[in-house]
Parts: C-alpha cells; sequence; structure tokens
C-alpha cells in the first residue's frame, strides 16, 4: 500500500487490531504475560500501547494507563476502570468497541470505509437489541449513532414483532432468511450480509473495494480459526454450523 491507502485502512487496522488488545488484556488478567509478547511482536498496534500491554502487572492497571493516556478508547469519558471492576473485562471490551466505532464514523473517510463501518456498526445495533429482548430487559439499551438503518427503524421493528423482530431486520440487512433468531444464526447472518456487501464492492477492480473484500475474508478465517481451535474436541457438526462460511 501507499501512504494514501494506508491512510484510508487506518480506521479498518484499528478495528481488527481490537482483538489483539484484548486478548492482551485476558492474558493480564490470566497472568500470561509470554502469550502477549507473542502477539504484540506482530501487531500494528502503537508503541505507547505496545509498552502498556508489556509493563503493566495485571489487566486493571493496564485499563487504567490506557483510559489515561488514550481516552479515545473510553469515548472521552472516564470509566473504563470502574467497568472492569463492576462487571468485568467483557463489558469493557464491549464499550471500547463501542468507542472506537462511535470515533471512527465521525472521522472523515474513504466512502466505503464509510459504508463498510455504518454496516458493522447496523450489525452491532441489531445484536445489542436481540441481546436485550433475550435478556428481557426492561428499558431499551442505547444503540451506536452512525449506522445505515435509522434507530427508529430498528426499535419499531422490534417493538411491532418483539423478538421474531430480530429476523425481519437481518433478512433487511444481510439478506440472509432465518427462521428463529438463534444467536448463532443471527450473528452468522449479518456477518455473511457484511460479506455480500464487500464481495460487490470488490467487483471494482480500480478501487479500494477489492484490498476490503480481501481484509474482511482474512479477518473472518481469523475468528473460524478461533472456533476451530476452541471446538477441537467437540462434535465436527457443532462446530461446523459456528463457522461463518
Amino acid at each position: 500500500m501507499n501512504g494514501k491507502l494506508r491512510d484510508a485502512f487506518r480506521p479498518f487496522f484499528l478495528y481488527t487490531e481490537l482483538r489483539t488488545l484484548f486478548i492482551c488484556l485476558r492474558n493480564l488478567k490470566e497472568k500470561n504475560p509470554d502469550r502477549t509478547a507473542d502477539l504484540l511482536s506482530v501487531s500494528l498496534l502503537s508503541d505507547g500501547i505496545k509498552n502498556i500491554l508489556s509493563t503493566s502487572p495485571d489487566a486493571a492497571s493496564a485499563i487504567q494507563t490506557i483510559e489515561a493516556r488514550f481516552p479515545f478508547f473510553s469515548g472521552g469519558k472516564t470509566g473504563l476502570t470502574e467497568t472492569f471492576e463492576a462487571d468485568g473485562l467483557r463489558a469493557v471490551e464491549q464499550r471500547m468497541t463501542g468507542s472506537v466505532l462511535a470515533a471512527i464514523i465521525r472521522a472523515r473517510l474513504h466512502p466505503i470505509m464509510r459504508s463498510f463501518f455504518a454496516r458493522l456498526i447496523d450489525a452491532r445495533n441489531i445484536l445489542t437489541l436481540y441481546k436485550s429482548l433475550r435478556l428481557a430487559q426492561r428499558s431499551a439499551p442505547p444503540l451506536l449513532p452512525g449506522g445505515s438503518l435509522p434507530e427508529g427503524r430498528l426499535r419499531e421493528t422490534v417493538a411491532r414483532e418483539e423478538i421474531f423482530g430480530i429476523c425481519t431486520l437481518v433478512r433487511d440487512f444481510s439478506g440472509v432468511k432465518i427462521e428463529t433468531p438463534e444467536p448463532t444464526r443471527v450473528e452468522i447472518a449479518l456477518y455473511k450480509g457484511i460479506t455480500a456487501y464487500l464481495k460487490k464492492e470488490g467487483r471494482e477492480p480500480f478501487g479500494a473495494g477489492p484490498i476490503l473484500d480481501y481484509l474482511w475474508k482474512c479477518s473472518l478465517e481469523v475468528m473460524n480459526l478461533n472456533v476451530l481451535i476452541a471446538g477441537k474436541d467437540l462434535e465436527r457438526d457443532l462446530v461446523a454450523s459456528e463457522l461463518v462460511q
């Protein structure tokens, strides 16, 4: 990539490197520093973040330092440390991902990158509504701004059809019809929708579409490899149902 393309794809690399950041935080929590060193040796994270992850004694210290030095990850607000203490690392990961996506979609982006991240936000919002319905939460969950599907439409569809409204939203978003709102089916269908969109954009040979299509497929391969490793002792059909084809 030349400098112009690297700048255009910087948000994508930041988003995908969140996985590395989160794994390193988990390693700190589980006292596995050697795994952190291996990951960071091939990571695109900045030297500042790498240093925090390499030298912090535990996950809580790393989160506190990241929040102080890189408020970008907390949405410009404090509270990541409190979130970790109250709700654990998974809640921190969700908050950091939401903050990064919200910041990216506000930035000046290449047109295809803006459309891609809008679709990612749509997918996360649909999943947020789905989880809220499954848990029977009384209050409406906050949704990320910047998606291509208006928030009013998302909430109206769910309010009208309840949990089966998720099936309608998934079909409208991805073009994939699911009969029942099961967790795996919902998530895989949303990923398939993004894949189909990028495949279409990738037909333009001289634009950024083919590159983004390739990089997205690489990220899905990593996701599928993680599923295969985690499910190595499970039945083959069960593992296969978790893969994004």
